[in-house]
């Protein structure tokens, strides 16, 4: 399904080269005024939206790459319960694995946009107002921490301009804003569905003096559903079910001189059953940010900002028969502890009446362990394995936007980096008689890392705007792909504590349109990485394959590995369309050419696709919103085939789902609401394993609720 190649321009960087100088070269004009369409509120809004993942605080129209922008009405109208369901209407974004973090594990939860990603770290940076919401230990999101009643707004950037945050902007950022502490404020949100699933969510704000105060906290929960093929479930097979509860508490108190305290306390605590009696895993987060932004005479802001997260983690795993009557005991992950502890100081200021220079540095130390028993014997597991280190880096970064022309603007920026791992580990005994059986110090690792960006925009009329960049981005290895072992069902995955840094390269160029019936983009980009880190396949079970040990028949033996350069190239397409001042039209669509270009490992990898990457994504949406009215929202999703593995061996089939949201104004600030994901109840396959064994996504849910802001 929607199998074909990219298009011409994009199979050559020499040709997107060419492409990018025609979008900056000079051409005639004349001076315009730029006031945005007052004929539609909604467009207004767009244009003067400040968009902070860019860290320079630009308006959306000045800013030279491919920015979503999802508002408080776009959550109020979509059909997801979770996060990263939410943002699957984002061009480019995915999870490592297609299930929602309704039930799908943790691990599982990496963000990649664009194709970039091969395993389950992120290769983007997501953050929560501003603090990096990445686990600690292994990279992944747990989407699960930020609620969507809580969400105000998503500003999701790709490709150029991420650069001048460091490591995980990889392809991107992604940044969650909350509500802002105000006045007194309170709000409840109730609903309740099919497969057991419900959630409450309370706001209560408030001022003591000039401090304002916002208390927010709820609890969500799922029965959930089974999470592999009917026709292939045994005796062992149950719902794969979640529950959640997050609390926190933010407060702002004003400083002399047009200066803020800022301060954020949360708390979250999750627990999960994964398929079968006895596969579960349980995560528990504590988290605090304190910040300080101080604003000049001249239009300048200096801030300042620092946070801590406490983290212990927990998984149980299991191997089974292959007729699934009955599971072993296989991996148990007690107690895993992590922590990150960051800071970042920022200056931005306009330097004359053309330049607006950004400049700063930041720092975060990451440490983590894995605890876990393995080795079944005589009915229980006979081993103990303790792995993990340490990792550090920091970065200074610049960046000048340099507006040129009155229609033109040119923006340089560069970040030095230092990354270091060390301290790592390997310890393993005898769990009983406490004798050592391995014992491994991994040596020190570091080094310093130089990503420059450079970026061309160009307003050619008053709707019209072209943008072109060319950058560098790099990620370092986590902590998890170092040192941490996993496994899923039989399937195995060892570690390397060899492992080197990504470094992505990449060019992209687009067109803008905006006017007040019509809003369209289009990019074109071209990305290489090198020493992309894949899951590669070393050897299939039954028996011993190093460096796995015993694997169950059926299984595989992979180990995370730098495999060489890969190539991603492709289209991003958007539009929305306002017949009527209630209606709206939206499309977005991406095209992923993403393949192994070189690889030392296996040269019969090279020309294959990226694993869990699909080379068509489709969205398409109705949605009637207004003033007093009940708001209606469809949306349709299409995804091409995907992969599960780097030998292209095991497809998962692409599907289409239709969502729909429903939203009715009941007066004085409260609202009824019904969501139907996947109304047709189609499935969605997300793993497949040698022997066959597919796993499924998300069937049917539905959700009745009230919200109600007093």
């Amino acid at each position: 399904m929607f199998e074909s190649p990219p298009p011409v321009i994009f199979r050559s960087p020499l040709l997107l080269a060419f492409f990018l100088l025609v979008l900056a070269s000079p051409f005639p004009c004349r001076a315009q005024s730029f006031t945005p369409d007052s004929a539609s509120e909604k467009t207004y809004t767009l244009d003067t939206l400040v968009i902070t993942a860019t860290r320079s605080d630009q308006t959306l129209r000045d800013i030279p790459a491919n920015v979503s922008v999802l508002t408080s009405a776009d959550i109020r109208q979509s059909a997801a319960q979770t996060l990263d369901e939410l943002l699957l209407q984002v061009p480019g974004f995915s999870l490592f694995r297609r299930s929602s973090s309704l039930t799908a594990h943790p691990t599982t939860q990496g963000v990649s946009l664009r194709g970039i990603g091969a395993s389950g770290s992120s290769r983007t940076l997501v953050l929560l107002d501003g603090v990096p919401l990445n686990d600690p230990f292994g990279g992944w999101v747990d989407w699960s921490r930020v609620p969507l009643e809580q969400v105000e707004r998503i500003e999701v950037l790709r490709g150029g301009g991420a650069q001048i945050w460091g490591n995980y902007a990889l392809g991107g950022v992604i940044n969650i804003l909350t509500r802002p502490v105000g006045e007194k404020t309170a709000g409840l949100s109730v609903s309740g569905g099919n497969r057991g699933t419900g959630s409450l969510d309370l706001t209560l704000g408030n001022t003591l003096g000039a401090t304002g105060l916002l208390f927010e906290g709820g609890y969500f929960r799922t029965a959930g559903f089974p999470v592999l093929r009917e026709s292939q479930r045994g005796a062992i097979d149950v719902d794969a079910a979640s529950r959640n509860l997050h609390l926190g508490l933010k407060m702002s108190h004003p400083l002399p001189r047009r200066g803020e305290l800022q301060l954020r306390l949360g708390f979250f605590d999750e627990e999960r059953d994964n398929g079968t009696p006895l596969t579960n895993n349980a995560t528990r987060t504590g988290s605090f940010a304190f910040g300080a932004v101080f604003h000049g005479s001249e239009g300048g802001k200096l801030t300042l900002r620092s946070f801590t997260t406490l983290q212990k983690f927990n998984s149980f795993y299991s191997s089974q028969e292959s007729d699934r009557s009955a599971e072993f005991p296989a991996l148990d992950q007690y107690e895993v502890p992590s922590r990150e502890v960051g800071a970042t100081v920022e200056w931005i200021r306009p330097a004359g009446r053309a330049h607006t220079i950004t400049a700063g540095t930041d720092f975060r130390f990451s440490s983590g362990e894995t605890r876990e028993y393995y080795l079944l014997s005589g009915g229980q597991l006979s081993r103990r394995r303790m792995a993990g280190g340490d990792q550090a880096l920091a970065g200074v970064y610049f960046q000048d936007t340099y507006a040129f022309h009155p229609r033109a603007q040119l923006t340089l920026g560069a970040r030095l980096d230092y990354w270091r791992s060390y301290d790592g580990s390997r310890r393993e005994s005898d769990r009983f008689s406490g004798d050592i059986l391995r014992k491994d110090e991994f040596r020190t690792r570091g080094s310093g890392v130089f990503d420059p960006q450079a970026a061309l925009l160009i307003r050619v009329s008053q709707r019209v705007s072209l943008r072109s960049s060319l950058y560098r981005t790099f990620r370092a290895p986590t902590n998890n792909e170092l040192y941490r072992p996993f496994r899923v069902r039989n399937d195995i995955t060892e570690a390397d504590p060899e492992l080197r840094p990504e470094h992505l390269l990449g060019a992209e160029a687009g067109i803008d349109y905006r006017s007040s019936a019509l809003t369209a983009g289009l990019t074109g980009y071209w990305n290489r990485v090198e020493d992309a880190i894949f899951n590669f396949t070393v050897g299939e079970g039954p028996g011993q394959v190093p460096p796995c040990g015993f694997v169950p028949g059926g299984g595989t033996c992979r180990q995370r590995r730098n495999l060489g350069r890969t190539r991603i190239r492709g289209l991003e397409a958007a539009l929305e369309y306002r017949p009527l001042r209630s209606w709206s039209l939206g499309m977005s669509y991406l095209l992923s050419h993403a393949r192994v270009a070189r690889t030392p490992l296996d040269v019969s990898l090279e020309g294959k696709r990226i694993p869990q990457v699909p080379e068509h994504n489709l969205v398409l949406s109705l949605s009637r919103n207004g003033p007093g009215m009940t708001g209606i929202s469809l949306q349709a999703r299409f995804q091409s085939r995907q992969y599960e593995d780097d030998f292209n061996s095991l497809p998962l089939a692409g599907f289409g789902v239709l969502d729909l949201a429903v939203e009715r104004p009941l007066g004085r600030g409260a609202a009824m609401f019904l969501r139907l994901e996947n109304l047709f109840n189609r499935s969605i396959e997300t793993g497949r394993t040698v022997d066959g064994l597919v796993s499924t996504g998300t069937p049917r849910m539905a959700a009745l609720g009230l919200r109600a802001q007093l």
